[in-house]
């Protein structure tokens, strides 16, 4: 669930490198789809990436892993924890699954969704996904997905077409720019991901499956800041979704992540002051394209050498500066750093937020460590008050990704996803979507 900003510290530590090379092997989607239970509730099913798959049960929130057994028998488990207790075998097919439980046999049929190929040009890249589509001629209204950092492709590991596509709501799902299928160069260039965003919408304004005029985004995590940028450079975007995304910057989730880690370690003011130094002298580096603020951060380095709370940190900025060698970071970090990094590591979307009159939800986690959200909170509330279209819905003890978890030997292991989750989505984009009269 650890979110990693700063690609290029993994590839200073040698981690990066291997995490690529796992993630680029063939990943199996035989599986992959929509599953309808006897009562009528319906779950999705994705794969990891680990030769395990997802199945996710959009009407409780529940979430179980698969882990194989043999060519299509699997073990269930709840939650992402490989060790929980077994719920039985779950049997997949190319028509359904059968899973043995309790006793009981249990049978989903899996629905036969439409997908199309798409392909459009983006800039300098020729970028593909795959689009979604509901039964019927339609044409329906649609979303385009717009995922977080992380460089998997969405095609492949995205469960978005499942939950949307049999409620009605079509949705294009495509590999930005790097990732997956698609061209271009991998980065943190904000304005170009969001340029990627628009040409994605026109690509499926064209379609004559799709009402042109209901077309929105659902941007989640780092997509929280790319869609409402996104939805400022057209009128084609009627609506956004935000899923646990911020309003203030990446370098401020960075500080405060790493705040938050002292305080849960036991370190106190003195020791956060101290880190909070020693963040600024980074993200001074990082502003610099590591061609300055070289002279601050290796003084702070040596007053801060030994000291305990050092040795708490991770590998966000501050953790980095003080793990890694300057003349290392110095001779890598332009090259190595993603692209527009150095500009969009300081973006603030209350800007952009003040100008947009479209609807919008925020789905924010109430207990996120990945991605602090007081600010978020206060901006959503204070513009709503203001008569913006704008909805907050707050999930108390909830992780990125809106993940309910446990405690277990002091680290968080996720259980499912918090009630009401999947059902909000759905209800609010038919809201915004439903026909005038």
């Amino acid at each position: 669930m650890k979110r990693r900003i700063l690609l290029l510290f993994l590839v200073l530590a040698g981690g990066l490198g291997l995490f690529l090379a796992l993630r680029s092997r063939p990943v199996d989607t035989r599986f992959s789809g929509a599953y309808r239970f006897p009562d009528g509730h319906v779950a999705g099913i994705s794969p990891t990436g680990e030769e395990s798959w997802r199945m996710r049960d959009f009407a409780s929130g529940a979430v179980h892993t698969l882990y194989p057994e043999g060519e299509d028998l699997f073990t269930a488990r709840p939650g992402w924890d490989p060790e929980a207790p077994a719920e039985g075998t779950v049997r997949l097919t190319s028509q359904g699954l059968t899973w043995h439980r309790a006793g009981q046999e249990i049978a989903a049929g899996r629905l036969a969704l439409r997908e199309k190929t798409a392909r459009f040009q983006s800039g300098d890249a020729e970028l593909q996904g795959r689009l979604v589509l509901p039964d019927g001629p339609g044409p329906h209204p649609a979303v385009v997905l717009v995922h977080g950092s992380e460089k998997d492709a969405a095609t492949v590991f995205s469960h978005e077409g499942w939950l949307l596509a049999p409620n009605g709501i079509a949705v294009l799902i495509f590999d930005k720019r790097g990732t997956g299928s698609s061209e271009g160069k991998f980065g943190m260039d904000f304005g170009q991901l969001s340029d990627d965003v628009v040409a994605a919408v026109e690509w499926l304004r064209a379609q004559p499956e799709i009402d042109a005029e209901r077309i929105g985004l659902a941007g989640y995590s780092q997509g929280g800041w790319i869609s409402p940028l996104a939805a400022s450079k057209t009128d084609a975007i009627k609506f956004v979704l935000v899923g646990y995304g911020m309003v203030d910057s990446p370098a401020e989730e960075d500080r405060k992540e790493a705040i938050h880690l002292l305080r849960t370690k036991g370190f106190g003011d003195a020791e956060v002051a101290e880190a909070e130094e020693l963040i600024a002298a980074g993200h001074e580096v990082i502003r610099s394209r590591f061609e300055g603020g070289w002279e601050r951060a290796g003084e702070l380095k040596a007053r801060f050498k030994g000291k305990p709370w050092v040795e708490a940190l991770d590998d966000g900025t501050a953790g980095s500066l003080m793990k890694y060698p300057a003349w290392a970071m110095r001779l890598a970090g332009p090259r190595l750093m993603p692209r527009g990094l150095d500009r969009w590591w300081f973006h603030d979307s209350r800007p952009i937020l003040e100008k947009l009159d479209i609807p919008m939800l925020w789905l924010i986690a109430g207990d996120d460590i990945e991605a602090p959200n007081e600010v978020t909170i206060a901006t959503i509330q204070q513009l709503g008050a203001r008569g913006k279209p704008f909805e907050l819905v707050v999930y108390p003890g909830a992780d990125h990704g809106i993940v309910l978890f446990e405690e277990k030997d002091g680290e968080r292991v996720y259980t499912g996803y918090a009630p009401g989750y999947f059902a909000k989505k759905v209800a609010w984009i038919r809201s915004v979507t439903a026909p005038r009269s």
